[in-house]
């Protein structure tokens, strides 16, 4: 087992219910945390996500975030977990991705996902049906975009023409990340030779099935995977004590994966039906079963080693450490991160 990597985040710029605030002052704060975490040095990545139209203000233009926090920076890279890909024009896309890549001296982690929402296509007359050739031909124009050749792609979704895209990336090649939940999407990402951002809500048992099953994928496909890394987010918080942490996390971890599932109703039931706030039983019992995945690595420093080494023995090599909450003290959240650093990554 190589050594694992540790990212942070995940930034959603959210005006909460639970924690309520003007969104100059959030951006301001990432800035501000963005430089908190590159000068701790020993995190990887620091990662943000994207939704639209949504009542909190959930973050909308991720690649504007990152050259903001490639400007606030020098050394931490910058993830996307994830932008929703398949709501974007591809050619777009990989002209400013180009740029922030140039602008932050190569440190761009490209983070891709599908999107689920309907009301995410309706706003940008996108047809939902549409959003898995969108998504891999997108991938292929990013590809051809940053290479030494003109793009000229003709595809059932995007016509480019003959034309050079400039600047190119800082990096020979940027890295490409596919958020992948379930079987199928897996299998996709390995097909793409892309690298993967594992759901939260995974076992560890399950992890390594799915990390398992990529490799397995991408060796039936015979496609070049030695330089895709496994990732998946899991939330977690680090203080002096088990007690402190418990008192500190879990209760907002616990409203914010309620507000979470109740609000973008992406689990279903039995019966294939939406979880959400219409269904208070079956929502509290979800949210309740997702948090005590994260309990292990939710304590002091010496617990969370242990948990985030258990996560690496299944196959992977970095961890987007939730740690980002949005309701708990400052102080407390910023000793969190100094903990992880100091205490926790060099110990994995």
């Amino acid at each position: 087992m190589g050594k694992v990597e540790v990212g942070v985040g995940i930034w959603s710029m959210q005006s909460t219910k639970q924690g309520p605030r003007h969104f100059s002052y959030l951006y301001k704060e990432l800035m501000e945390d963005a430089q908190f975490c590159d000068e701790l040095q020993t995190i990887k990545t620091i990662w943000q996500t994207e939704h639209h139209f949504w009542y909190d203000g959930y973050s909308p233009a991720l690649l504007t975030v990152a050259g903001g926090i490639a400007a606030a920076t020098r050394h931490i890279k910058i993830g996307q977990s994830t932008m929703l890909f398949s709501q974007h024009e591809a050619l777009r896309v990989a002209t400013q991705a180009a740029v922030v890549d140039q602008l932050s001296g190569g440190r761009l982690e490209l983070g891709l996902g599908l999107g689920y929402r309907d009301n995410e296509f309706d706003g940008f007359n996108i047809d939902r049906r549409n959003r898995r050739i969108r998504f891999e031909e997108g991938i292929e124009v990013l590809r051809r975009s940053w290479s030494s050749d003109p793009v000229n792609f003709h595809g059932k979704q995007f016509d480019v023409p003959d034309i050079s895209v400039s600047p190119k990336p800082f990096q020979s090649e940027v890295p490409i990340w596919v958020a992948a939940v379930g079987p199928e999407p897996i299998k996709r990402a390995a097909k793409l030779g892309v690298s993967i951002i594992l759901s939260d809500a995974l076992t560890l048992d399950q992890l390594s099935e799915h990390i398992e099953l990529y490799h397995k994928t991408a060796q039936e496909y015979d496609v070049d995977v030695s330089k895709a890394k496994m990732g998946v987010l899991r939330r977690g918080w680090v203080a002096e004590t088990d007690d402190d942490a418990y008192q500190n996390a879990l209760k907002s971890l616990r409203f914010l994966l309620r507000d979470q599932l109740g609000g973008w109703r992406y689990l279903k039931d039995e019966n294939g039906a939406s979880v959400g706030f219409d269904t208070p039983d079956k929502l509290d019992a979800a949210a309740a079963k997702l948090v005590t995945v994260h309990e292990r690595t939710i304590g002091r420093p010496e617990k969370v080693t242990r948990g985030l080494r258990e996560i690496a023995a299944t196959g992977c090599d970095h961890i987007i450490f939730g740690t980002r909450f949005d309701s708990l003290p400052r102080q407390k959240y910023l000793r969190s991160l100094e903990l992880l650093a100091t205490e926790v990554i060099p110990n994995i």
